[in-house]
């Protein structure tokens, strides 16, 4: 493989990454699921050693280290989102446990 396609795989897990980001801003979490096994598939030839080296060997180490970095930006911020819906959901579930409670009060004579 040439240098130049090198960190294909790299480049193209960000670019799957940055695609999910987009899905979870946009509170699709449906085609998140979704499209999440395809970014997962690439993270095997990533972890790679085989990668690694013939990354080092061509010079490429600084370059991977940066996109890893960028990569990881994202993954903070597809986590926050996550985090912040998880946080959105369980408040709507106590608010409805809660409307139900008040209906049942109500009609209870």
């Amino acid at each position: 493989m040439s240098s130049d396609n090198l960190l294909e795989p790299v480049y193209q897990f960000r670019a799957q990454t940055e695609q999910l980001l987009e899905l979870a801003r946009a509170g699709d979490w449906e085609g998140y699921e979704q499209q999440a096994p395809e970014r997962q598939a690439l993270l095997a030839k990533l972890n790679d050693n085989q990668f690694m080296i013939d990354v080092a060997e061509a010079g490429l180490a600084d370059e991977l280290r940066e996109q890893i970095a960028d990569i990881q930006t994202l993954n903070d911020e597809l986590g926050r989102l996550a985090e912040q819906t998880k946080s959105d959901i369980a408040n709507d579930l106590k608010r409805q446990n809660t409307n139900d409670k008040a209906v049942k009060a109500y009609k209870t004579p």
